[in-house]
C-alpha cells in the first residue's frame, strides 16, 4: 500500500527549493526500498545514511522531515504491521513472529501489539486474512510489493533546512552532565545558574547554549544512561573565568548513536 509523493511547491512561502526536495525524496525512496527488502535483517544506520549520501545526523533530520516519523518509529511500525500480517496469513508461532519483529520476548511483543492495534496477537490470529495498518504520515505501510512512491510531510520542511554558520571565537562557561533525558539537561542548567547568577554573569547580552550530544528520539530509554548534555553561557569576563577555572574554548558537534536498528 503506497501513495503518491506530490512533487510540487505548497502555496505560500517556502524555504525549500523544489529541486532540493525532489533530490531528497529520491534518496529517501532508495532507503525505504532497501529497508523493505531487508526488514528481517539488522539495519545499520551508517549504511542507511551512506545509501542516502548524507551524514548520519543529517539522515535522521531528513528522514523525519520527509516522512513525518523517526527512522526508529518507522521501522518499529512497519515490523509490527508485518507481524500482524503474518499472524493472519501464516502458521508461524506467535513467539517466532515476535522474535522476527525484533522483540526479545513474547510478553514485550504482546504488550506493544495490544497498545498499537487494540487487541492481542492471539485475537488478531483469529481474524484470518484481515490486514491491519497503523497511522503513517507518509502513507508507507508493510506490503509484499515494490514501494514506488510516498507522501511528503509538508510540516517537516523546517526540520530539514539547516543553516551552518561560523561564529567568532568566544570564552564560555561550560557544565557537562551524563544521564537520561530530561534529567541531565535540568541538572546541567541548575548547576550553571546556581553558580553564575550570584556572580552577576547572566545579563541581557548573555548567550545561553544547550547541546544534547545524543538524540532522545533515537536512543532507546534503556540506553540513555550515557546520554550527554552540555550547557554553557557566554560571553563572560575572561579574567574571572580563568581565575575560577571555568573558561573553555571548545568546538562541539551533534553525535547520534550508531549501530543496528
Amino acid at each position: 500500500m503506497s501513495r503518491r509523493l506530490p512533487l510540487y511547491l505548497p502555496s505560500g512561502d517556502t524555504s525549500m527549493k523544489l529541486d532540493t526536495r525532489n533530490a531528497y525524496a529520491a534518496r529517501m525512496l532508495r532507503v525505504l526500498k532497501h529497508m523493505r527488502r531487508n526488514l528481517d535483517e539488522p539495519l545499520e544506520l551508517e549504511a542507511l545514511s551512506a545509501l542516502a549520501h548524507v551524514s548520519i545526523s543529517h539522515f535522521h533530520r531528513v528522514f523525519r522531515g520527509m516522512l513525518g516519523e523517526t527512522i526508529m518509529d518507522h521501522l518499529r511500525r512497519i515490523r509490527l504491521e508485518k507481524a500482524a500480517a503474518q499472524l493472519t496469513t501464516s502458521r508461524a508461532s506467535v513467539t517466532d513472529i515476535a522474535l522476527g519483529a525484533g522483540y526479545d520476548s513474547l510478553e514485550a511483543f504482546s504488550r506493544v501489539f495490544r497498545k498499537c492495534f487494540g487487541l492481542s496477537p492471539s485475537q488478531c490470529r483469529k481474524q484470518l486474512g484481515q490486514l491491519r495498518f497503523l497511522p503513517a504520515p507518509s502513507g508507507v505501510h508493510y506490503c509484499s510489493g515494490e514501494l514506488m512512491e510516498f507522501l511528503f510531510d509538508e510540516t517537516g520542511a523546517a526540520i530539514m533546512n539547516v543553516r551552518i554558520e561560523t561564529l567568532p571565537e568566544r570564552s564560555i562557561l561550560r557544565v557537562r552532565q551524563v544521564g537520561p533525558y530530561p534529567e541531565s539537561g535540568k541538572r546541567a542548567w541548575k548547576i550553571l545558574c546556581d553558580w553564575g547568577v550570584p556572580k552577576g554573569l547572566f545579563a541581557p547580552a548573555t548567550i545561553a547554549l544547550g547541546i544534547g550530544h545524543d538524540a532522545p528520539t533515537i536512543t532507546a530509554r534503556k540506553s540513555c544512561a550515557m546520554t550527554r548534555h552540555s550547557s554553557s553561557m557566554g560571553p563572560c569576563r575572561r579574567s574571572r573565568a580563568h581565575r575560577d577555572g571555568y573558561a573553555a574554548r571548545r568546538r562541539v558537534r551533534h553525535r547520534h548513536p550508531q549501530g543496528a536498528i
